[in-house]
Formats: structure tokens, C-alpha cells, sequence
């Protein structure tokens, strides 16, 4: 069940999917071989299997998160300017990376365009809450919902948030009661939240 050219320190990584008894891990050599990228690795019976290759080690993620459902992995990477995270998804299927929502691609290197963030799946299904930060337009600034990646989301409050965590390094957490807390851009404290998937 060993992935081909890990060598220590080149997974750093870990995601654990209990419930299909597996979990995910990236794999960073440095640019040095096609085995770089997300694998996915059965607990017990079974092979490592490269969920998808990833060409340069600056994109190879450094967190990632299965959803509830066990379709999707989370993924966290390095942003162009080093200030944050790019969050992107993973199908734990076919190993496609898609953004969260299409309506925000990920950052740009002049962080014009808005972005995501932070984000965190729901506790049931693949569900996504996420924080989007539009640098030129403050009214597309806020928390969004989506009842799966790749679909378009819907704003649910307006403002500038993020998760509360430094630089976005970990999901938003939402609770099994629909609650997660946020921080606000420009000031002091938290806020809870109560959301929840429609139906």
C-alpha cells in the first residue's frame, strides 16, 4: 500500500474518512515526479491511489478535509501572495480539482477579482459555507452557502468575514446544532452563525 517515491517529510498532509475506512494525503517532492499530488490510501485491504498528479509543489495542498459524504476533499494551498489560503476541491472519485463556487474562481495574482476565504463543509452531505472577500465591491463581500461544490452558492449575510484561524489555515467548523463561528474583517470578536442546507 505504499505510495512509490514518499520519502519522509513528503507527506505533511493527512485527511481521515472513517466511515469508507481510507484517508488522503498530499505528496510534495519538490517538483520532482509524477507521483506529487493527492493520494488516497485504504486503511486496511487495498492500494494507494493518486487521486490526481500536481505538477508544481507550490499547489500540492497543505491541508485537506474529506466532506461528510466522503465525495469531496477539501483542499488548502498557498495563495500567490503568501497571505492566506487558496480553497479548492477535490472529487474523491475522479480526483478533478473544481472551485467551491464558479462564481469565485480561485485568487488572482493582483487579488482584483473576488475571492474565497475560508470555508467548511456541513455536517451532513456536502454542503459548503464560505467566506468571500471582493476587493472592489463590498456589497459581493459576505457568507455564502452552496448544496454542493461546483453550483452556484447564495449570499445568506453581507459583510466582511473570515474564518477564525490565522491566514485560513483550517475549515470553518459547523456544528451538528448548524452553528460556526466567524470572525469580522475590521473589527473585534466572533460571531455565531446559525445556518443550514435548504430541504
Amino acid at each position: 500500500m505504499a505510495i512509490p517515491s514518499l520519502n519522509f517529510g513528503s507527506a505533511y498532509a493527512l485527511a481521515l474518512d472513517n466511515l469508507r475506512g481510507r484517508d488522503a494525503v498530499n505528496v510534495d517532492l519538490r517538483d520532482a515526479g509524477p507521483d506529487q499530488g493527492l493520494w488516497q490510501i485504504p486503511f486496511e485491504k487495498g492500494e494507494a491511489e493518486q487521486l490526481n498528479s500536481i505538477p508544481s509543489s507550490r499547489n500540492v495542498p497543505i491541508r485537506l478535509e474529506y466532506s461528510a459524504d466522503g465525495r469531496y476533499l477539501m483542499t488548502f494551498e498557498m495563495e500567490p501572495r503568501q497571505s492566506g489560503m487558496t480553497v479548492r476541491i477535490a472529487t474523491t472519485v475522479t480526483g478533478e480539482l473544481i472551485d467551491i463556487d464558479p462564481q469565485f474562481p480561485v485568487m488572482t495574482e493582483d487579488m482584483t477579482a473576488p475571492y474565497i476565504m475560508g470555508a467548511g463543509w456541513s455536517p451532513v452531505g456536502s454542503g459548503l459555507v464560505y467566506a468571500v472577500r471582493d476587493p472592489l465591491d463590498d456589497s459581493k463581500s459576505g457568507l455564502y452557502l452552496t448544496a454542493a461544490p461546483g453550483k452556484p452558492g447564495k449570499m445568506i449575510l453581507q459583510g466582511r468575514f473570515y474564518g477564525t484561524t490565522c491566514c485560513q489555515r483550517m475549515p470553518i467548523q459547523w456544528a451538528v446544532n448548524d452553528l460556526i463561528m466567524i470572525g469580522r474583517g475590521g473589527e473585534s470578536g466572533v460571531l455565531l452563525v446559525q445556518v443550514g442546507m435548504p430541504g
